[in-house]
């Protein structure tokens, strides 16, 4: 599974007040209909918020690169790629499971 630390999640500026003012959009709507079968909520109730599911499900307030690299090369790697100027952090791991995504608060 999939563990994302929603906290750690970075938006694009303006994101944020965009997914608070129109939590909804078309492609939203599709995304979250599609996806929302993958996805679970370590706080089930987070699930029904619509500026977090907003800022989940719209494809235009990500704006990220997602890589996965082995835990214990993590810090090197995040050094690295700090050193380059990437803004880059870590914003969860990769657990045992079923396939999932699961959101922590």
């Amino acid at each position: 599974d999939l563990h994302l630390d929603f906290a750690a999640l970075h938006w694009l500026p303006g994101a944020l007040d965009y997914a608070r003012e129109h939590p909804s959009s078309p492609v939203h709507g599709r995304n979250h209909a599609y996806y929302r079968q993958f996805v679970d909520f370590a706080q089930p109730e987070a699930a029904e918020d619509p500026v977090l599911r907003g800022l989940l499900y719209d494809p235009q307030t990500s704006g990220g690169l997602l890589m996965a690299v082995d835990p214990q090369r993590a810090e090197t790697a995040l050094a690295e790629l700090h050193k380059r100027g990437v803004d880059a952090r870590r914003i969860g791991e990769v657990r045992a499971g079923t396939g999932r995504i699961v959101v922590h608060p």
